[in-house]
């Protein structure tokens, strides 16, 4: 079964052919660059309400999310590598609110 590119997914997705793609991204920019931009004004205004050692763990998610669903669309694996790096990247931050929860300010 042939994987296909994020190109080919929303080309198939939209019914058309391969030669649209440049129409398929532009009719959908104005959507995607909505989306980002409500996006990045919900993050700031979450780290004006709380500490950004609180909201860590939620972008800890992405982590999570984005191999999921690029498995689910593309086929995709998450290498070795990407794997490893996570753990890390998750580990360190588990170490850092475990360590501000026991030592709290001082």
């Amino acid at each position: 079964m042939e994987r296909p590119g994020s190109v080919q997914f929303v080309i198939r997705f939209r019914g058309g052919d391969f030669e649209s793609w440049k129409e398929a991204f532009d009719e959908y920019e104005p959507v995607r660059v909505k989306h980002g931009a409500v996006g990045h004004w919900i993050l700031i205004h979450a780290f004006r309400l709380a500490p950004a050692s609180l909201l860590a763990p939620f972008t800890y998610t992405q982590i999570i999310w984005m191999p999921a669903l690029g498995f689910l669309f593309f086929g995709d694996r998450p290498g070795f590598n990407t794997i490893i790096g996570a753990a890390i990247i998750v580990a360190s931050g588990l170490y850092i609110l475990y360590r501000e929860r026991v030592h709290g300010d001082r």
